[in-house]
């Protein structure tokens, strides 16, 4: 999505990710300008050292869901917000039927 972003704005954008995962982390630094590998509460105190300005766009592409308190993922979010800033959740619809009938028929639905 980040190398999307970058190219429809011809790179005039700056892009910074969270991902705990190191593996993930070194290839999101292919795409970002800065990547913090650590969980997003324990990156917010760097986060807001780096970029005192905060940020226009923060996006939780399919993460929320698999945070240990989204809730206060939300909350922290808010504080890197610029003046005008928004947050964007993409949240998968789990009562789609592509994900009912994997469970139903005891599937995965990542097959």
């Amino acid at each position: 999505m980040i190398a999307a972003v970058k190219k429809g704005l011809n790179n005039r954008v700056v892009c910074v990710g969270v991902e705990m995962n190191a593996f993930a982390a070194r290839n999101a630094e292919q795409v970002c300008d800065r990547v913090y590998s650590s969980a997003f509460d324990a990156a917010i105190g760097g986060i807001k050292a780096d970029y005192p300005r905060g940020f226009d766009v923060i996006s939780f592409a399919d993460v929320l869901e698999h945070m240990y308190n989204p809730w206060e993922a939300m909350v922290l979010a808010k504080e890197l917000l610029s003046e005008r800033g928004k947050c964007v959740f993409q949240i998968p619809n789990m009562g789609h039927r592509s994900i009912i009938g994997g469970l139903l028929s005891n599937q995965s639905i990542m097959s």
